[in-house]
């Protein structure tokens, strides 16, 4: 009988089911949300959105809130009265952002899991392979990319930059834009040995150990081969997976205002953009919990389901 229902299902909704069903095994509880938070918990942590528009309302009691643009920031409102020292949860929860397709805001369907560490800061190993586990659920052909913030937010000349100058280099890295990258850490003054470690890491990418080899034998400094060995460290401990493969690539960046640390993204074959993303936002966790909490942390990460719906209705056309 079970076996007929699930059948009976679409590839999306198996697909759901069987990512809960890793969720829960892993000892994730649901986490239940609603549709729209305070205006506010989004305004204070704008670096934390992609983009800063958000859809917006007032209650009758002239309260401000907004359609919910990020889930993670009500995650963590949440996680401040729990009274577990690890908060591990998984959601199913629309997120509304503008569309720069459409210019309209569009419900985006999202499916996660968050571990938000009140009292002791773990390596993250746990929940990266879990995302591995998932992102396997996705589909036979994939790629997890991985990556360490660790390497700008050790640099000493990076850190004493104004925020402008910084993200204008992390724009740059991200585009692995290596000849404009070269010209700005000219123009801002970089000395010679930041500017050729920084202007390499556009072009650092591969199987960890051989991104590894390369940053010893080039002397790329200090910060990326610690960086790099992290990384290692963590694919050391993750499972064979077939049909996956495993990459670190230091293009991967996101905001320093509250990522630190490992940060990830997966991908399928047939997707043109990344299916899964997630990382270590430990700055984030110190905003929101006691500052008696010094030692706390977080690490996450979504699935995006709306750009793997296209994926998933061909394979129901090619099955009928």
């Amino acid at each position: 009988m079970e076996k007929l229902l699930l059948e009976s299902l679409s590839v999306q909704e198996r697909k759901e089911i069987e990512l809960i069903s890793l969720f829960r095994r892993a000892g994730y509880k649901k986490c239940r949300l609603g549709q729209f938070d305070e205006y506010e918990l989004f305004d204070q942590n704008r670096a934390f959105l992609e983009g800063d528009k958000m859809l917006t309302f007032t209650d009758p009691y002239g309260k401000l809130y907004a359609l919910r643009p990020d889930v993670t920031l009500s995650v963590m409102k949440q996680a401040v009265y729990q009274p577990d020292p690890i908060y591990k949860v998984y959601y199913k929860e629309n997120v509304f952002r503008l569309s720069s397709d459409t210019h309209q805001y569009e419900a985006h369907a999202q499916i996660g899991a968050e571990a938000i560490e009140k009292e002791a800061v773990s390596d993250g190993g746990e929940l990266l392979a879990l995302a591995q586990q998932a992102l396997a659920c996705l589909g036979d052909n994939t790629v997890l990319v991985l990556s360490h913030m660790g390497f700008l937010l050790n640099n000493e000349w990076y850190v004493k930059q104004e925020a402008t100058v910084k993200d204008q280099i992390l724009l740059y890295i991200a585009q692995k834009n290596q000849h404009d990258l070269q010209a700005f850490l000219e123009k801002a003054g970089c000395p010679k040995q930041e500017k050729k470690k920084l202007a390499s890491v556009p072009m650092l990418a591969g199987r960890p150990e051989k991104v590894m080899e390369i940053i010893k034998k080039e002397q790329l400094g200090q910060e990326l081969q610690i960086a790099a060995e992290e990384v290692c460290a963590r694919v050391s401990h993750l499972s064979d997976i077939p049909g996956q493969k495993i990459m670190l690539d230091f293009s991967l960046v996101n905001p320093l205002s509250y990522y630190n640390g490992l940060v990830f993204q997966g991908f399928l074959h047939g997707c043109s953009s990344y299916v899964l993303s997630g990382g270590r936002y430990d700055h984030l966790a110190k905003r929101f919990l006691s500052s008696a909490q010094k030692n706390c942390g977080a690490i996450g990460f979504a699935i995006d389901l709306d750009v793997l719906e296209p994926i998933w209705k061909r394979k129901e056309e090619a099955s009928c």
